[in-house]
């Protein structure tokens, strides 16, 4: 029996995250821009759908209150601010680029390995991931601004619903939660497939946007049955940090009932700092394994879909 594409896809990401270690690290830092596929977009929705504003929304609070605070600051204070937001604004940068370059580099050793199984050499694909930067980056920052935006439409239109519950608001809010979930699945294919052209085939931006887009018009079936499978690991993802959870935290608890019997504030300090800080690092682990395993499925798609097409397994069903 043929072993379908999604499973060989799964198949090939497990294999490169499982025996190219060397790319968990790298995975840590491009998981800072956002998982590939759809989980992004949705937990951005779905804050926004629940009445939440994006938490970018608070950089005019933080604007208006710097701006009534400075005046009152001693020189020597200011000067301090200024130091540590020059430093602040510099890690900021530091850590995009190290995210971009190593979303790059992912993608250029999940590419070698897929007909061959051939581990790449981490130090050349963190040099394609260099050379391919400013394409990655302008990929990844688009997409994070429209997606905010369709967040903040959909915020807007909760908002409406929830403080005036008229009819017209439920259906504007319907519409827009509809609008909002295509809009984000088709922006969501073309930030991947497009950083595929950059990395894979050296496009160029804009072609790659292009190219792109004609492939999620061909293979929008697919593309859809594919982050559906994706997100299907994305939950069990979820579920084992879960299970992390009650796993890490439960030494803790016995330190806790400890320090409750013999009264030592400290000791519960350091039980609640010991079992927080071994969940997260068992969280950054998890996170790091994903992203670099997502990728690489989502890397097998691409370029299955861009040589030879992919027949969506739906149609394929249905024709049988």
């Amino acid at each position: 029996m043929k072993t379908s594409l999604y499973k060989q896809a799964l198949q090939h990401g497990w294999w490169l995250t499982r025996h190219h270690l060397w790319l968990w690290p790298l995975g840590l830092f491009a998981s800072l821009l956002g998982q590939m596929g759809l989980l992004e977009f949705f937990t951005k929705i779905v804050e926004a759908g629940s009445g939440t504003a994006p938490t970018w929304s608070t950089i005019p609070q933080l604007f208006q209150f710097f701006n009534m605070s400075w005046p009152h600051l001693s020189w020597s204070v200011f000067g301090w601010s200024l130091w540590l937001i020059v430093v602040f604004v510099s890690l900021f940068v530091l850590f995009v680029f190290v995210a971009v370059v190593s979303q790059g580099a992912i993608i250029h050793a999940a590419s070698k390995a897929v007909h061959r199984e051939v581990l790449a050499d981490v130090g050349k694909a963190w040099h394609v991931g260099v050379r391919h930067f400013w394409s990655l980056f302008f990929i990844n920052l688009f997409k994070k601004i429209l997606i905010g935006i369709l967040a903040v439409l959909v915020f807007w239109a909760t908002k409406n619903v929830m403080q005036y519950s008229r009819g017209w608001d439920a259906i504007w809010f319907l519409l827009m939660f509809l609008i909002a979930a295509v809009t984000g699945m088709v922006l969501s294919f073309l930030a991947i497939y497009a950083a595929g052209y950059v990395v894979v085939e050296q496009y160029s931006f804009g072609r790659s946007i292009v190219a792109a887009w004609k492939l999620v018009w061909r293979h929008w079936l697919p593309s859809i049955e594919a982050a559906i499978v994706i997100f299907a690991v994305d939950i069990v993802a979820f579920v084992l940090v879960l299970v992390g959870f009650f796993v890490f935290m439960f030494p803790s608890l016995f330190l806790w009932i400890l320090a409750v019997v013999t009264v030592n504030a400290t000791l519960y300090m350091f039980a609640t700092i010991f079992g927080m800080l071994l969940l997260a690092l068992f969280i950054i682990f998890v996170g790091s394994v994903l992203t670099v395993f997502v990728t690489s499925t989502w890397i097998f798609l691409f370029m299955r879909m861009h040589h030879s097409g992919v027949k969506s397994t739906i149609i394929r069903w249905l024709s049988a």
